[in-house]
């Protein structure tokens, strides 16, 4: 099982590789969008920087999400569904998008630092909203990228899907992120986090049901 994960994980990053042209578009949008906002802000207030930090996040997730099933393509889907369960592709996919959801927000996050720094955040802190936030992307947009496989206008009804679903956890994430950018402790966010969780780990359990459902339709 394992094996099989590591092997689905592997052949999404080897198709990211050959599709470079959407990964440079990706890191051009990042330091395009982050530019643009240093250049209109000026001395931007600690808030509105996590706003925007935020925003750009959202952007990002929904633009690597949108084709996470689309680039393995339907015609490779009975192939790859008889040699694998389709909750473990569905969990290859979910990982995927949390490591480069990572990796783009950290980035994201040291460009913002260049460009407008911060001085007073944590980013220790930071990582454990991030990773849950990301965590919580992936579940979400992966489901909604799923369904939009089927439609005509994929990319508009991933838009359509996804961005009411994922607000609740945008919103306890910039509420965390408040909260460590005034200066405040663990204890300030542990509320925010066990609410990350239990939004992630109700999201998880009802995609298990969800998942086999409607790979067989």
């Amino acid at each position: 099982m394992i094996s099989q994960l590591v092997a689905l994980i592997k052949k999404d990053l080897l198709i990211e590789w050959r599709q470079w042209v959407s990964l440079a578009a990706l890191i051009l949008f990042l330091f395009g969008i982050s530019y643009l906002i240093y250049f209109f802000s000026g001395n931007i207030h600690p808030h509105q920087w996590l706003l925007m930090y935020w925003i750009v996040f959202l952007f990002l997730g929904l633009f690597m999400s949108q084709g996470s099933f689309e680039s393995s393509g339907l015609h490779r889907k009975y192939y790859v569904s008889q040699l694998c369960s389709p909750e473990l592709i569905f969990a290859s996919k979910v990982i995927y998008q949390t490591l480069s959801m990572m990796i783009f927000g950290n980035l994201l996050y040291w460009v913002f630092q260049m460009l407008l720094p911060q001085q007073q955040m944590n980013y220790g802190l930071l990582m454990p909203v991030l990773f849950l936030c990301s965590l919580g992307f992936a579940l979400s947009m992966s489901f909604c990228s799923f369904l939009a496989q089927y439609a005509q206008s994929a990319q508009i009804l991933m838009l359509i899907l996804s961005i009411p679903i994922v607000f609740p956890v945008l919103g306890m994430s910039f509420a965390a992120s408040v909260q460590i950018m005034e200066g405040k402790g663990y204890e300030a966010i542990r509320y925010s986090l066990m609410i990350l969780i239990a939004i992630n780990c109700f999201a998880a359990a009802l995609l298990s049901f969800v998942i086999p459902l409607s790979w067989k339709n």
